[in-house]
Parts: C-alpha cells; structure tokens; sequence
C-alpha cells in the first residue's frame, strides 16, 4: 500500500514538474537609449566645418532673438565657424515677414432643451478665426555647388489661428482688435523658431551625426517555477541597465558585455529539447538577447548569424526576419561610412 502511495506521489510529482515546465512566459523590458546617428547623404569630406547666415526683415527681428535663431540653427556633430569664407558648407536661411490675410468672428448655435426634449434657449458662443502666411526659404552650398535649395514655409500656404470661445461677439472681437499686433509677433516668434528647428533636424540627419533617443526593449522571463527564471531575469536587468546608460558618446565594448554574451549563449546548450515549448521559447529569449547586445556593440554581422537562428528555432520567426533586416541597414550604412560605430565623441575626428 506504501509503495502505491509513493509511486502515486512520485507520479503526481514528476507531473507537476513537466506541467511546470510546459511552457516559459516572456516580457519585454523596456527603456530608451541615445545613440549616434551617421549622415544619410555623407559629404566629402564627411566631417567639415559650416557657417550660418540667416536674412530676416525687421519683424522678425523684433519678434524674436536673433541670437536664439543662430544657436539654434546648427548641424549636429560637425564643427561651427563664423567665418563663411573659411567655412566647408554655408547655410543660408532668408525668412519673410508674417501677413495676416484675413480674421472673422467664427458662430456656434447650442439648443438647451428640457426633459422633454423641446427647446427652450439657444446659446451662441463666438471666436476669432485668422489666416496668414509666412515665407522661409534655405540654400545650403558647399563651395559653389548647391547642395539643398529647400522652400520651409510657401507664402501660398495659409496657416490658421483659432482663438478661445466667448460668450458674447463683442469679447471676441474686442480681443482681437486689442491683441493683433501681440499675436503677430506670436506668429512670427513661432514660424522663424520652428523654420530653424526642421532646418537644424533636416541638416543634422542628411549630413551631420545627430545624437537620437530611441525606445528599445529586451527580453526577460516570468516563470518562476522554471529553474533558470532567477538567473535568466538578472542578466536581462544587467542588460537593460548597460544599454540605457549608452548616451550617444561612449560605447559599450564586447568586454563590458563578455559575461552576458556568455550567459545567454550557453542557454541553447543547456535547453535542447526541440517539443518543448518553455525550451523553444527560452532559447528564443536567449538568441534574441543576443541579437541585441550585438547590435549594441556595432557587430551586426553576428546579429545576422543569431537573427536567422531565432527563424530556425521556430517561435516568433517575425522577430528573426526583423532583426535580420535591422543588421543588413546597419552594414549598409557601415559600408558608405568611414565611421562603424553608433557610439562616439566627434571632436576626436576634427
């Protein structure tokens, strides 16, 4: 009768741990990170020096500081100079002047009804609708070849301004009459700053090497009856901790990462079995971990190799052929640079 017991037990044991381990749950740790960016069309040479002129009618001027435009006005990772003559690239920047095209008093009827439905009151609620046009045009020249000739803002385009809701027409226009000129200094103040910011961002990513925050996760398990949840979660938050402190500057060597590297590489060894799922998805949180950190450290030939293992292993194939596809970008814009790396000060190249 023992026997039976124990053998039962034993049974019941055995059971529960293969149910236990029937399959392994997956999370995302998530966290953002800053990397360098390399130039989407490199110039020859690939780092130089650029100067900034920017011509700007005396609204402008009066609307906004005109020291605040220059700084902000830049190429990201390549060197500033103030003399154009002496400059690699000249950006020239010429903005016109805010014309307000039009203003009326907007109307909105509200019906108040009763219980029953019927009207018994109408409110009317009022606002100032105006119109107007900003022009803003940029060349940017490297010697006497004109690089980019780019229209920001097109006089032709109207731009609306919508004001708060009153409850009487006389407030409304009473505003407006009031705050017209203040609003078109608001006007020009946003136009001229946002004009020089798309230009600063569309130059830093065609030729410069912006530093950019990016979202990015990797892959941790939330088993905890599995033997390897401890282990495998601490290397995941030694992962993440590694990579979010990356800032676009310093990069993060195959040294600093040695153990990792090791730890997710021997999981496949150790968790062979082909059926079973908590395997098949462990050894997928492994390969895809990997995948990462060598992305990470610029080896993307090696995410590659582990991208199509993800594929081969069978679970979430998608994310292989994505992490595949992510490698080839990274070789190829490698392969147009004489930079091969994400993380790095630019003051070391001039």
């Amino acid at each position: 009768m023992k026997q039976k017991i124990l053998f039962a037990i034993t049974l019941l044991f055995l059971s529960s741990a293969l149910f236990a381990q029937k399959n392994v749950d997956i999370d995302n740790l998530r966290f953002r990170y800053s990397s360098r960016h390399l130039p989407q069309k490199p110039l020859n040479p690939v780092f130089f020096h650029y100067s900034t002129k920017i011509d700007m009618p005396g609204t402008v001027k009066n609307s906004v500081s005109e020291e605040t435009l220059y700084q902000l006005l830049q190429i990201e990772g390549q060197k500033y100079i103030e003399t154009p003559a002496e400059s690699d690239v000249l950006v020239n920047l010429t903005m016109g002047a805010i014309n307000i095209i039009s203003s009326e008093v907007k109307t909105r009827a509200e019906e108040i009804k009763d219980k029953d439905g019927k009207v018994t009151s109408t409110r009317y609620y009022y606002w100032i609708e105006a119109a107007y046009t900003f022009d803003a045009k940029a060349v940017v020249k490297q010697g006497d070849n004109v690089l980019i000739q780019q229209t920001i803002y097109d006089s032709s385009r109207k731009m609306t301004y919508t004001s708060q809701v009153y409850s009487a027409q006389k407030d409304a226009t009473d505003f407006w009459n009031n705050n017209r000129d203040v609003m078109r200094e608001q006007f020009t103040k946003k136009c001229a700053e946002d004009a020089v910011k798309w230009l600063s961002s569309s130059l830093s990513r065609t030729y410069g090497f912006p530093i950019i925050s990016e979202n990015e996760h990797v892959k941790t398990i939330d088993t905890k009856k599995h033997p390897e949840n401890d282990a495998f979660r601490a290397k995941a938050a030694e992962l993440k901790s590694k990579v979010e402190s990356l800032d676009g500057t310093t990069p993060l060597t195959e040294k600093e990462v040695e153990g990792l590297i090791a730890y997710f590489k021997d999981i496949p060894n150790r968790y062979t079995d082909m059926k079973s799922n908590a395997d098949i998805r462990l050894r997928y949180a492994a390969y895809f971990n990997l995948c990462r950190i060598y992305m990470f450290i610029d080896q993307p030939e090696k995410v590659k190799e582990l991208a199509d293992l993800i594929v081969t292993n069978g679970y979430d194939k998608k994310d292989g052929e994505k992490l595949a596809k992510d490698a080839s970008d990274q070789i190829e814009k490698f392969s147009k640079s004489i930079i091969k790396a994400s993380q790095f000060e630019t003051d070391r190249y001039f």
